[in-house]
């Protein structure tokens, strides 16, 4: 039996809301942690990283799933578009997956380690060189 359209476009506020808020909360949720983990001078080069990033890997996803999807299905019917389906959901998952793993394996640093960080390369390089002839004498 064929699916009717809803009749009034109230009913799709619900189902569109949902996905429109989850990535509005996650974007702003990855932005925040990538300026988090720059030094001061530096968030407007991390942001535009983190957005490259993103818009890099949303372009191979779907390049990816399409693929997958048009190798095993089509439009032709609903049987040939959920054979598609299937296997580009399956990939689509095997990759957040392993995005989850790595994800969890990559150590965390907050702006604090950062700025602690940057502080100490800062004073390893404003301190006094030893004359020459002490370096000399030391090594030899």
């Amino acid at each position: 039996m064929p699916s009717t359209p809803p009749s009034s476009r109230i009913a799709l506020v619900a189902p569109e809301a949902r996905p429109a808020w989850s990535l509005s909360t996650l974007e702003s949720t990855a932005l925040a942690a990538g300026a988090n983990t720059s030094a001061m001078p530096e968030p407007a080069s991390t942001n535009g990283a983190t957005n490259a990033i993103r818009e890099l890997g949303g372009v191979l996803g779907i390049a990816v799933l399409a693929t997958v999807f048009s190798s095993n299905g089509s439009y032709v019917s609903g049987h040939a578009f959920i054979s598609g389906l299937v296997p580009a959901m399956w990939v689509g998952v095997a990759v957040l997956g392993a995005g989850a793993v790595v994800a969890a394996a990559v150590p965390f640093s907050t702006r604090a380690e950062a700025a602690v960080h940057a502080k100490a390369e800062a004073e390893a390089a404003a301190a006094p060189a030893a004359p020459a002839a002490i370096q000399i004498a030391q090594t030899a």
